[in-house]
């Protein structure tokens, strides 16, 4: 006879605490699997990486670190989740699916409709939640702000793992000797960067108390632009966000009782404010599906711009005669992490300076990210861009940015060891040394560091003309109104608005 049983299917939610599929799932009393599937569909998927899958691969192994019994309910799969489900309903009588939605690419976007249809011809009944106060099906953002609160304040979801009631041994091994990891794929996923940041529940829980207990926040309105110093007084929760470490509830609710005795409820507050705008940009995707591949405003599809791959080459790696931006390239490749202010400068520089469209790097840098996030990504890229119309246009100067993020260039001498020995300000602009002063510090511009690809100031001050030219135009004013109704909420006041938000 075939087992009946329940399924939970974790996916960027990889925790025990305050998960509320799971907390209903074991809640049901019915025989529960866990599954967590490494999807084929994410190499089709140019925004993903190996870091993405290494990511989730050390959260899963820190879930089984921390709770080995728990853990004997989740099985770890490999391979297309249609096969999966479809394997599953063949065996067993599955009741219920449980897992939180996804607000994820189109291509996972495109697998839910498929296991839609599949689990509605099976008739299992698919439980999705709604997850860090994003809402499905919505058409405008009417009390949206008060629905984010009320989320946050709401009760943890503590599932009570000691009730979970295993499926029968003989499902579990038949599923994992036909979908168990392959040794290749388990050995490339095993292997953890030394620069990248520890991941998983249980770094995540000691970065949240260490951050918040130390007050290492106190110097966030200072540092959170600054690309050297944002690296430890940020509070570095972004990859965890990304993989479901940590909930934003769990975040929120920590931080609101550290503000009622902070000594430094400014910069808390402005932490705490980050949360909120996490949602709402996440809202926005759910809300934007074409956001990975289109212009949220339209009228900006008839701004012509030329593709130059050498260009664009030259930003991805980090060789563009520009040693903020070049810096800012090659640490974020080699450690997945950059802060906010210096991801806006890279992708302004590639949009702006080099005029090239948004697409041209999105997926790039989405790669090196080990916080990708796609709610986050798409929009913000859009954002900084300068194409949505309702954004003010930011075209970052990278010398002065340099000057005034990086005053003594440690960042620039960490990451570009070619300048390490040159005097301050020629680290800030190398192209002002004159030949004598290369000789004298033995160093050649175009052999060890490259010449300047543009010229800053003549591609900002014509992508300033064209840009603020376009955005006065008819069409994209009116497109701007139909983002603003759809995207916006009543209270325009920031200072009312943040009190809201902090009130418990």
């Amino acid at each position: 006879m075939k087992e009946a049983l329940n399924l939970i299917w974790f996916k960027r939610d990889l925790r025990w605490q305050d998960h509320a599929p799971l907390k209903l799932a074991i809640a049901d009393g019915l025989p529960l699997l866990g599954l967590f599937i490494f999807e084929d569909f994410n190499s089709q998927d140019p925004s993903w990486s190996l870091r993405h899958w290494q990511a989730q691969y050390h959260s899963l192994v820190d879930m089984q670190a921390t709770n080995k019994e728990a853990f004997n309910g989740i099985l770890v799969l490999e391979g297309d989740s249609h096969e999966i489900f479809s394997e599953i309903a063949e065996h067993c009588v599955i009741k219920g699916i449980y897992s939180y939605q996804e607000t994820g690419e189109d291509l996972s976007y495109q697998r839910d409709k498929k296991l839609t249809k599949l689990f509605t011809e099976k008739g299992i009944l698919w439980k999705e939640l709604e997850q860090n106060a994003v809402q499905r099906g919505r058409r405008n953002r009417a009390a949206w702000d008060e629905n984010w609160r009320n989320f946050m304040s709401q009760d943890l979801d503590k599932p009570n793992l000691p009730a979970w009631q295993y499926c029968r041994p003989s499902v579990k091994s038949h599923l994992k000797s036909k979908f168990g990891i392959s040794t290749l794929l388990q050995k490339r996923l095993k292997n953890w960067p030394t620069n990248f940041q520890k991941i998983g529940e249980s770094a995540a829980q000691f970065r949240l108390e260490d951050y918040l207990t130390h007050k290492i926040y106190r110097n966030y309105g200072a540092h959170i632009g600054m690309p050297h110093e944002s690296r430890s007084n940020c509070s570095r929760l972004s990859p965890f966000f990304a993989w479901g470490n940590l909930s934003i509830r769990q975040v929120y609710q920590r931080s609101i009782r550290e503000l009622e005795n902070s000594p430094f409820p400014r910069d808390l507050r402005a932490f705490i404010s980050r949360l909120h705008w996490h949602s709402h940009f996440v809202q926005k995707f759910e809300m934007e599906e074409s956001m990975e591949f289109e212009n949220l405003n339209p009228a900006f599809d008839s701004l012509q711009k030329e593709t130059k791959p050498a260009l664009v080459q030259a930003w991805q790696n980090g060789q563009t005669g520009y040693p903020l931006i070049d810096a800012c390239m090659r640490a974020v490749k080699e450690t997945g992490y950059l802060n906010f202010r210096m991801r806006a400068v890279l992708v302004s520089f590639l949009c702006h300076q080099l005029w090239q469209n948004w697409q041209e790097g999105a997926s790039f840098l989405a790669q090196q990210f080990l916080d990708y996030i796609p709610g986050i990504h798409y929009p913000q890229f859009q954002m900084q861009s300068g194409c949505t119309g309702i954004n003010t246009i930011r075209i970052y100067n990278p010398v002065k940015q340099s000057l005034e993020k990086d005053p003594e260039a440690k960042f620039i001498s960490e990451w570009l060891p070619e300048l390490r020995e040159l005097p301050l300000a020629f680290k800030h602009q190398p192209w002002m040394m004159t030949a004598m002063e290369q000789s004298f510090y033995n160093f050649e511009l175009g052999r060890d560091y490259p010449h300047r690809i543009v010229d800053i100031y003549e591609s900002g001050a014509y992508a300033r003309d064209v840009l603020w030219a376009f955005r006065k135009s008819a069409w994209v004013r009116n497109e701007n109104q139909k983002i603003l109704v759809k995207h916006t909420t009543a209270i325009r006041d920031p200072q009312q608005r943040s009190k809201k938000i902090m009130q418990p």
